[in-house]
């Protein structure tokens, strides 16, 4: 989930609550006062049904209907009873009138009158001054109130769930808008590609874009030092061996002429000088590795032709691997374009020769495949394929680390240097490397390059 659509979320969610909060407290306040207004109409229907009786002289003349007839039903629903203190209903009315629990009818002979509901039924129960405890009793359901309060109900909702769409609207555009500037920032972070870049700082005190962008610059101020110390190790280290591995082999090249006939001697040696140039390999390796650190102004770039680049690493290979076999097909072009790239033929040479080593050495006792074609979208591809036992997928996605190995690659040489020195090297020629590979059947790497147009 983006930053901007959790922004967004939040913001609604707080309307939300906040919108919540304020329905359900006009909601029971509207209750609320609907309730006291049909309490007030319940009181006036028992207050006039009070007066009628002590102005009929009390409860001893109620048997003649009078007061049904008087009091006409103008509720929903209404009901309304007199009650002596024995229990006796002296009078009810035609109509509904639930029984009334006893505490209730005490309640009103102590305080004079109580207002209860239950259910959608609400009670106002009066005592009578001239009727000892007689108590009357006045219910009805307010209809047309609670028609009201549900409409109000619907209403609120309805003009929330519009509202809270509203506010996502908003609050999605007020996102990108604050976001811009940190969209800006992680543009500007993309693009840097040398550590000696630096993210522009805006002058004047700073916000927390300013911290931000000044946080990145210390980072990449401390990155470069740190790349900077590990160029200057790797090529002075490997510069300054190079000479004595060049005089060891010669030593070891005369030495096994000098052996000639020795064959345990010579077989020590041959040992020695298979190391010897293993490590020539992989001193190489990482004078390679430090040049295409630097930065891209100075390779030495010029037309390659990939076909002489290919034919170049299979002789280096086939020196190394001379019991491999490896195949080299062409596919033909059908526009005729010579297989061209620009980039350093040296570096390419080294990229194609990796890949060719590792199938090698990786890639089971099948012969190895190279395939020189274009891809149909302005690159050439170089593949090589083995017939080895594949790289599991979480082992796909750790082959570019510098110094990352597989934990069966344990027992080959290497130093997790050759796919890691690939990749750079293809993205220094703008173009990338691809691995395919499927358990069990083998492997193909793939460096692809732009074409030149």
């Amino acid at each position: 989930m983006s930053f901007r659509l959790r922004i967004s979320l939040v913001f609604v969610l707080l309307v939300g609550l906040i919108l919540g909060v304020f329905g359900w407290y006009l909601y029971e306040q509207s209750d609320r006062i609907r309730a006291e207004e049909f309490y007030q109409r319940l009181d006036e229907r028992a207050a006039l049904a009070a007066r009628l009786v002590e102005q009929d002289g009390g409860l001893s003349l109620i048997g003649d209907h009078d007061l049904e007839k008087t009091l006409l039903a103008v509720l929903p629903d209404e009901g309304m009873a007199i009650m002596k203190s024995d229990g006796e209903v002296i009078f009810q009315r035609t109509g509904p009138m639930p029984a009334v629990p006893s505490t209730w009818i005490t309640s009103a002979r102590k305080t004079g009158y109580v207002h209860v509901s239950r259910g959608e039924r609400q009670y106002s129960i009066r005592s009578i001054s001239k009727g000892g405890d007689a108590v009357i009793i006045a219910s009805a359901i307010d209809v047309d109130g609670r028609a009201q309060l549900y409409r109000l109900r619907r209403s609120v909702i309805a003009g929330s769930a519009l509202l809270l769409l509203v506010t996502g609207v908003i609050a999605w555009g007020f996102a990108t808008w604050t976001l811009i500037p940190v969209r800006s920032l992680v543009r500007t972070v993309n693009e840097i590609q040398e550590p000696t870049q630096r993210v522009a700082v805006p002058p004047g005190p700073q916000d927390e874009l300013g911290s931000m962008a000044t946080t990145f610059n210390d980072l990449l101020a401390r990155i470069e030092g740190s790349f900077n110390v590990q160029r200057s190790f790797i090529a002075s280290a490997s510069h300054e061996l190079r000479t004595p591995l060049t005089v060891v082999r010669g030593e070891l090249h005369q030495a096994l002429q000098l052996a000639y006939g020795q064959d345990e001697l010579s077989a020590k040696l041959r040992i020695v000088e298979s190391q010897a140039l293993l490590m020539q390999d992989l001193l190489a390796q990482l004078l390679w590795l430090a040049q295409i650190h630097g930065p891209q102004e100075s390779l030495a770039t010029d037309e390659v032709r990939l076909d002489e680049v290919a034919e170049r690493a299979m002789e280096r290979c086939r020196g190394r691997y001379p019991d491999r076999s490896v195949r080299f097909n062409m596919a033909s072009d059908p526009e005729g374009i010579e297989p061209l790239v620009r980039g350093n033929a040296v570096l390419l040479t080294a990229a194609v020769y990796n890949l060719l080593t590792n199938a090698a050495k990786y890639g089971g006792d099948g012969p190895v495949s190279l395939l020189l074609q274009a891809t149909g979208a302005g690159q050439w591809s170089i593949s090589i394929t083995d017939t080895g036992p594949g790289m599991p997928s979480e082992v796909v996605q750790r082959v570019r680390e510098l110094f990352f190995r597989a934990a069966d690659a344990s027992r080959s040489d290497g130093h997790g240097i050759g796919l890691a020195l690939v990749d750079r090297i293809a993205r220094v020629h703008h173009g990338s490397l691809d691995i395919f590979t499927v358990p069990g059947t083998g492997t193909t790497t793939a460096l692809v390059l732009p074409m030149i147009h």
